[in-house]
């Protein structure tokens, strides 16, 4: 119980301490007919909502709000690894998005997507933390990043609920 405070209290000191807004992070798993929301404050007041439903036990849909929309499908080719496609606004995009656990209830997660966006290529990348919480509840976090246009680094820190 002292683990889990300490982590909670420093995914929070971290938060105000750095200027951000990010996207969700999420992990490769998809299960058919279920699926993910989650929301995340950032500490320049930014609000991401977004989630994923799976129509197979490798394909799923998924969409993200924040400044701009984010909206995909994923396949999954291992519990570890999945490629993602769609758009970021007018922008098409393609990606891979990984995990692996740390512990029982902690897992690292992370993922890398290419888009094009008026003929400049960038990488946005995020790298973040998710924490099980009882009743299909967690408290997820971390890293995004941008290279490209407006090189950047960027922390959000919120829940999901896996339905």
């Amino acid at each position: 119980m002292m683990k889990k405070t300490i982590l909670i209290l420093l995914m929070a000191l971290i938060m105000i301490s750095i200027p951000a807004s990010a996207w969700g992070f999420t992990t490769p798993s998809i299960s058919k007919n279920h699926g993910v929301f989650y929301g995340l404050i950032a500490s320049d007041s930014k609000i991401a909502i977004g989630g994923e439903f799976g129509f197979t036990n490798e394909l799923a849909v998924c969409a993200a709000l924040e400044d701009k929309v984010k909206i995909g499908l994923k396949y999954e080719l291992n519990s570890s690894v999945a490629i993602l496609g769609g758009m970021i606004e007018s922008s098409p995009y393609i990606g891979l998005n990984g995990a692996t656990a740390l512990s029982k209830d902690l897992a690292g997660m992370g993922e890398l997507d290419f888009t094009i966006n008026n003929s400049k290529v960038n990488f946005v990348y995020n790298l973040g933390l998710k924490y099980n919480l009882p009743q299909n509840i967690d408290l997820r976090g971390g890293l995004r990043g941008n290279l490209g246009e407006g090189n950047q680094v960027l922390f959000a820190l919120g829940i999901g609920y896996k339905f």
